[in-house]
């Protein structure tokens, strides 16, 4: 059993070759403060939230950590939905309550 983050670092340690240990339990973690936070629960309703309190014409930045912030805050910007599946009115534009300022991400 696991009680302690030594107990943690120690089991990691045993199952990780001495290179890759550091980066191994960076992730570890990584995952753990994750999980336990709910980070990607709350930045999901920080993005659908956003475009009720952006004043019309307003911008809104999203600055991502890794890779999973990175995709969600993208699918939203993109398309308005966390899926990232656009939706277009009946003459083909897309329906997004934002608008890019550039095409790929600063």
């Amino acid at each position: 059993p696991v009680a302690t983050t030594g107990d943690l670092v120690r089991a990691v340690e045993s199952q990780t070759p001495e290179p890759k240990r550091t980066k191994t339990l960076a992730r570890v973690f990584q995952a753990l403060r994750i999980h336990v936070n709910d980070e990607l629960g709350e930045l999901e309703g920080a993005l659908l939230s956003a475009a009720a309190v952006v004043r019309p014409g307003g911008r809104l930045a999203v600055m991502s950590y890794h890779s999973l912030e990175d995709r969600r805050a993208k699918h939203v910007l993109r398309s308005g939905a966390l899926d990232g599946v656009l939706t277009h009115d009946e003459m083909g534009n897309v329906l997004s309550p934002w608008k890019p300022l550039t095409r790929r991400p600063v």
